[in-house]
């Protein structure tokens, strides 16, 4: 049998300072089975642990180095940079084929993991369209990410006013090895196919027995500098208004990060990201951003969540007070279960948390 052109004349990297993670987690794999190609449990699991202990992923300086030339290219072009922090775990490019069945987005030149500035677009375009406050939604989706050709729309074909960039850790990144257990798989990969023949092993039913599927993740408290700049054309009135759209998608890319998340898994909790200025204060007044409103009208209560998971609530009349100076718009959310988000005010005693007030973002 031939064995791949690297067997002989590659060895392991020591340790991720001196390989390209990503090269290496993606094209060295080599715990197949030398009779007959298969990957085992074993084999997916043990790559995942060879490439975690690598150590971070990254070098540094290379990592700096870049961050501060697209964060003064983003500044000369007049955008907005960010930091947010990832306040669990997070994995994106599951999709990507892979032997241990998982695959990862990473870096192409740095080897880090990453989000491309197409999946933050579509992030974003995601959060406008499903959640965003309807009164600022009017020509949104055209006006930031632009329109393509269609003979049945009045929309002007072209690009959107607002360019996104690849959001980059800063520092390298530290790698972590999560699972899966999934009890149905056949179903979910025959189940359009099911007969009397494959019933018993098809079928969802509580006879299976779940299967681990080992796959990478980052670790939590990563940062990735997220930046949008607006998309200038000569014209003063268009450069205006793409000049003061950067601060509005900004807000709500926040706002997206923290309550949608990015990446792969999100709806099981990871890929969220967060500012956190005030999050470390244990007593004393706090000031949460990007604040969560929920109003309960049979109970007059008023319910703030934090984008870090914290809650504040309020009953009666103080609670109706704040609810009644909020705009007839974001009542009629609140009042139809849809999101509000506000600059919430709090202080805070020990594991006693207090509202003090609430101002519309």
């Amino acid at each position: 049998m031939s064995l791949p052109f690297y067997q002989s004349g590659a060895a392991a990297p020591q340790s991720s300072t001196s390989a390209h993670t990503g090269l290496w987690y993606t094209r060295f794999y080599d715990a197949f089975d030398p009779h007959d190609w298969s990957v085992g449990d074993e084999g997916k699991r043990g790559w995942i642990d060879k490439t975690i202990h690598l150590g971070p992923s990254g070098n540094a300086e290379q990592l700096q180095n870049l961050v501060q030339r697209q964060h003064k290219l983003c500044k000369a072009l007049g955008g907005i940079c960010v930091q947010f922090e990832t306040d669990g775990s997070f994995v994106t490019g599951m999709g990507l084929s892979h032997p241990v069945e998982n695959g990862f987005t990473f870096h192409p030149t740095l080897g880090v993991p990453y989000l491309p500035a197409s999946g933050i677009k579509g992030l974003l375009r995601g959060w406008v369209e499903g959640w965003m406050d309807d009164e600022k939604t009017n020509g949104v989706v055209e006006r930031w990410f632009g329109a393509a050709k269609d003979n049945d729309s009045k929309v002007e074909e072209g690009a959107g006013n607002l360019i996104f960039f690849d959001a980059l850790p800063s520092q390298p990144v530290h790698l972590a090895s999560d699972v899966m257990t999934p009890h149905m798989g056949q179903w979910y990969e025959n189940g359009a196919d099911i007969n009397v023949a494959n019933f018993a092993a098809t079928a969802p039913a509580d006879w299976h027995s779940p299967v681990p599927v080992p796959f990478l993740v980052v670790k939590s408290a990563t940062k990735f500098q997220f930046m949008i700049a607006p998309r200038k054309v000569g014209d003063a009135a268009l450069d205006a208004q793409a000049q003061a759209d950067v601060a509005l998608a900004m807000q709500e890319l926040k706002n997206a990060l923290a309550w949608m998340g990015a990446g792969a898994k999100t709806a099981t909790g990871y890929g969220r990201m967060i500012e956190r200025k005030a999050a470390d204060i244990q007593s004393g007044t706090e000031q949460w951003d990007n604040a969560q409103v929920k109003w309960n009208k049979g109970r007059a209560t008023l319910e703030i969540i934090h984008t870090g998971g914290r809650k504040s609530s309020q009953s009666g009349p103080d609670a109706k007070a704040k609810y009644d100076r909020l705009s007839e718009n974001a009542r009629k959310r609140l009042d139809k279960d849809k999101p509000v988000f506000v600059k919430a005010t709090v202080s805070c005693k020990g594991n006693m948390i207090a509202l003090i007030s609430i101002e519309e973002i």
